[in-house]
C-alpha cells in the first residue's frame, strides 16, 4: 500500500538497443561510395536491406527494422553521390574536345593561385565554340594565364586556346589530384579578355574579399615572413605570399601548419567563446557560432 504522502519516481526512458546507429549508417554510406566505384549492381546492397526490414516488422523488432532500412537508404545515398560525382564522357561534357581550338565564354570560380610565372584558376564554362562551330558542352576547365590582365573570382571571361588533357609529373598524379575537383581539362596560355565582373556567387564573393582584407591587414602589420607565416595559418589556403617559404616548410614536414583543419576552427571557437563569457548565457553561444560560421566560409 502506497501512502498519500509518497512520490511516484517516473519511469526512466528505456535507453536504445542501438546507440551505434550513427556509426552504422555512415559505414553503410561508405560502403555505398566503394560499391559503386567498384561497378558493382547497387541492387545486390539495397534490395536485401529493405527485405530484411519488412521481416522483421511482423515480428515486433521495429528498432532493427528501422536501422536495416536507414542502412540500406544510406548505401543509395553514398551510391548516388558516387555516381553523380563521376565524370561521364560525351558531346555535352567540354573535356570531350580535348586536343582542338576552343573560344570559351566562362566564369571564374575560385581565387587565381600562383604557378608557374602566372596564375592558375579554374573556370566555369558557360558556352564553347570548337573550331569555330558553336556547341552546347559545359564543365570546369583550369587556365594557366601568365598575361597582364588582373583576374579575380567572379570574372567573366572570354579564353581563346586549345583545350588540353592535365599533365601529370612523375611521382604526383595531378590528372587525378584534379579529376577529383571536377576538372578534366586546361587551357594553357589562353588569350583572354574580361566581358564582366561580379557574376560569381555573392556569398563566396564577400567571403574572398573579407579573405582579401585580412591578407592586406596583416601584411600591414608584421614583416613579410612572419605575415605570409600568419596568412597561411589564419586563413588555411595558399597565399602569393608565402613565396619560399612553402619548399621550407615542405622539406621539413611542417606544411600541414598552414593547412586547414578542424582545430583551428575549434581554436576559433575557444577564442569567440571566451570573449562571450560576460553575456548571458542563453545568448552567449549566437555571436560565437555567427563567428565560427564566418570564419569557416572564409
Amino acid at each position: 500500500m502506497v501512502t498519500s504522502g509518497a512520490a511516484i519516481a517516473p519511469a526512466s526512458p528505456s535507453p536504445s538497443r542501438y546507440p551505434l546507429a550513427l556509426a552504422y549508417c555512415s559505414v553503410a554510406f561508405l560502403a555505398g561510395l566503394f560499391w559503386t566505384s567498384a561497378g558493382l549492381p547497387l541492387a545486390v546492397l539495397t534490395v536485401p536491406a529493405v527485405t530484411v526490414s519488412l521481416l522483421l516488422l511482423p515480428a515486433g523488432r521495429w528498432q532493427l527494422a528501422l536501422l536495416v532500412l536507414a542502412c540500406g537508404v544510406a548505401t543509395f545515398l553514398g551510391a548516388w553521390r558516387s555516381e553523380a560525382t563521376r565524370y561521364h564522357d560525351g558531346p555535352g561534357k567540354i573535356a570531350h574536345y580535348i586536343g582542338r581550338s576552343a573560344v570559351l565564354v566562362a566564369v571564374v570560380d575560385g581565387e587565381p593561385q600562383p604557378g608557374g610565372h602566372g596564375e592558375n584558376f579554374q573556370v566555369n564554362v558557360e558556352s564553347a565554340q570548337i573550331s569555330g562551330h558553336p556547341i552546347h558542352a559545359f564543365g570546369q576547365v583550369l587556365v594557366h594565364y601568365t598575361g597582364a590582365q588582373h583576374v579575380e573570382y567572379g570574372d567573366r571571361l572570354t579564353l581563346t586556346g586549345r583545350l588540353l588533357q592535365p599533365f601529370s609529373a612523375p611521382g604526383f598524379d595531378y590528372r587525378a589530384y584534379l579529376a577529383r575537383r571536377g576538372v578534366f581539362a586546361t587551357i594553357d596560355f589562353p588569350l583572354l579578355r574580361i566581358d564582366a565582373r561580379g557574376v560569381g556567387n555573392p556569398i563566396q564573393g564577400f567571403a574572398l574579399h573579407l579573405r582579401d582584407i585580412l591578407r592586406h591587414t596583416i601584411d600591414g602589420m608584421l614583416p613579410h615572413d612572419e605575415a605570409a607565416l600568419l596568412i597561411g595559418i589564419l586563413l588555411g589556403a595558399p597565399t602569393k605570399s608565402l613565396g619560399t617559404l612553402t619548399a621550407l616548410f615542405v622539406s621539413t614536414g611542417m606544411i600541414h601548419i598552414v593547412a586547414i583543419s578542424g582545430l583551428k576552427v575549434a581554436l576559433v571557437a575557444g577564442v569567440l567563446s571566451g570573449l562571450c563569457a560576460r553575456l548571458p548565457a542563453r545568448i552567449r553561444w549566437a555571436p560565437a557560432l555567427v563567428g565560427v560560421c564566418l570564419y569557416t566560409l572564409v
